[in-house]
């Protein structure tokens, strides 16, 4: 249509064509008269759905680079092409240009899944990542299966560094979040991955969760001190102590225990005292209690599907060890 010289129309058609394409976002379902500041919000909230369809679940540095693309393409509409296809005089190399901008938006803010993964599947096989590739991967993430799909496969050690400084695992901001649906926390998965080369790391980005009161980042750093050398495992009991005197799922116990074998069987008994401390102060659930009325709390620690933590427990041959278990033991039974 532009190319059609012999149509002195031209411009405008294309103006009003392009303008079109905004009024499908903002078009109101019940046709109903709308204000200029409604019809900006409902043309942002409209499009926010197409481009994804959990905003919340997204990086900030995601939301605010969506966020400025919709108030240029609005803007670009509202004092370009909407006088455009009221017949304004404009000549064709503006006319190119805010064209050219408006091309770059739909470009960037519309990619199809299929797009996404090709350059998420390109970000996967870089071992050392720069500033641009974070910068493209927070393009390329806009639903949280995208963020499933890059951190569940991703194995790399050298992408923690630059993928903290750029707050992929924690907020910005004062109030404290994480992103990429906390259901999942697919980060999380990548941590665990890497958790036996970057332990120091890890335990350093989980301290930030001290105050975090969702038991699914505190699974996720359970199964990192599982595949951490002991040593650096045994760091993490003052967080892990903090998080036990919270109500936690009967999983969570399970995993305390395969970690009191981590330590005893790394000879680490000092930090596998501490730990039974921690569980046998394990708060349950209301509903696991009821489910045992005829017993007390501690029969859900000593019950006998308890496997490896049961047989560690009674093959230990140190003295020094039972003295101190039995303190343990009697000043929680004594409660």
């Amino acid at each position: 249509m532009l190319q059609d010289e012999m149509n002195p129309d031209r411009f405008h058609q294309a103006g009003n064509s392009i303008r079109h394409i905004g009024a499908l976002f903002t078009r109101s379902e019940k046709r109903k008269k709308q204000s200029k500041k409604s019809k900006e919000k409902e043309f942002s909230h409209k499009l926010k759905k197409v481009i994804t369809e959990e905003m919340q679940f997204l990086h900030p540095d995601i939301i605010g680079n969506i966020n400025k693309s919709i108030d240029k393409w609005q803007s670009l509409q509202d004092k370009y092409f909407v006088g455009i296809a009221h017949y304004s005089d404009k000549d064709f190399s503006e006319f190119e240009e805010k064209l050219r901008e408006i091309e770059d938006i739909l470009i960037e803010l519309l990619k199809t899944s299929g797009e996404r993964k090709k350059i998420l599947k390109f970000l996967l096989k870089l071992d050392h990542p720069e500033q641009e590739h974070v910068d493209l991967l927070k393009s390329a993430i806009l639903f949280p299966t995208d963020a499933n799909f890059f951190f569940n496969n991703l194995k790399s050690p050298n992408w923690l560094e630059i993928l903290e400084a750029n707050f992929f695992f924690r907020s910005s901001s004062d109030e404290f979040s994480v992103h990429f649906n906390l259901s999942s926390w697919p980060q999380g998965n990548y941590l665990m991955s890497i958790s036996n080369t970057k332990p120091r790391e890890i335990l350093l980005i989980f301290s930030e969760f001290n105050e975090f009161k969702n038991f699914l980042v505190f699974r996720r750093l359970l199964f990192c001190v599982l595949n951490m050398p002991v040593d650096v495992a045994q760091e993490t009991i003052p967080l892990i102590n903090s998080w036990a005197r919270r109500i936690l799922p009967n999983t969570e116990l399970m995993n305390l225990q395969k970690i009191f074998v981590k330590f005893i069987n790394g000879s680490e008994l000092e930090g596998a005292l501490r730990l039974l401390e921690i569980m046998f102060n394990f708060r349950y659930p209301k509903t696991d209690i009821e489910r045992y009325p005829q017993y007390n709390k501690y029969y859900l620690l000593l019950r006998g599907d308890l496997g490896d933590f049961q047989k560690t427990l009674s093959n230990i041959n140190d003295g020094h060890f039972y003295y101190k278990f039995i303190i343990i033991l009697s000043k929680c039974l004594s409660e």
